[in-house]
């Protein structure tokens, strides 16, 4: 009888610490895939704030076609709280990223585009690599997002618009072989036109600069 109770209690032993295991590898799996979630927020909520800062110095005066924005540079902050306090820590730094990184071959026709240096518009380009990384309590990498932006500039409203976007998680640009200034296809040239205020009639002013665009080369995934 004892040996039969002993090994019941051994039983219950190892099942109960079968049960805890589980339960930490599940909490594990939540904070991981939480941390993976904030990355990808903080990453979105950095070129948004890019963009808009890029707008809001154009609007100051600043020359769209070699501005050198000033980006914000946030301190790390607590993303998620539990009951012990702050369970996951972010941060995300937006840098220069100009030149552009090497590229790969391209994989349509599409890949001229043309920038409108009208002076009226003088139409350029920011290029800006976002890091987002999320760590633990102890500091270790939970998740990180990398990847690069570019931004077409104008010296009319809106100023800035995202023109696409570089991501380590699948090593491609969101918009293969047009940026927003492609002849072909969804064509989204500006164009500058003169009217004379007697006659009405329209005149070209178009100020063409072609540029190509292809594809960079696969990077590895973002997320751990």
């Amino acid at each position: 009888m004892l040996v039969r109770t002993m090994f019941l209690l051994a039983l219950l032993a190892v099942i109960g610490e079968t049960i805890l295991h589980a339960a930490a590898s599940l909490s594990r799996a939540a904070l991981h895939q939480r941390a993976v979630a904030v990355a990808q927020t903080q990453f979105s909520a950095a070129a948004t704030e890019a963009q808009q800062t890029i707008a809001l110095a154009i609007q100051g005066g600043a020359d769209p076609s070699a501005i050198v924005p000033v980006m914000p540079s946030a301190a790390p902050a607590c993303a998620m709280q539990n009951a012990t306090g702050c369970a996951l820590t972010a941060a995300t730094s937006v840098t220069s990223a100009s030149p552009m990184p090497s590229a790969s071959g391209c994989p349509n026709t599409n890949c001229t585009i043309y920038t409108q240096n009208n002076d009226a518009v003088s139409e350029g380009r920011v290029v800006l690599a976002i890091v987002s990384t999320v760590t633990s309590p102890s500091g270790a990498v939970l998740a990180q997002r990398s990847g690069t932006i570019a931004v077409r500039t104008f010296r009319v409203p809106p100023y800035a618009s995202m023109a696409g976007s570089l991501d380590a998680a699948n090593g491609s640009a969101a918009s293969t072989g047009d940026d927003g200034g492609a002849a072909t296809g969804s064509a989204t040239l500006v164009n500058a036109v003169y009217q004379n205020a007697v006659t009405g009639k329209l005149l070209p002013g178009n100020v063409w600069q072609s540029q190509q665009q292809s594809p960079v080369a696969v990077t590895p995934p973002w997320d751990r």
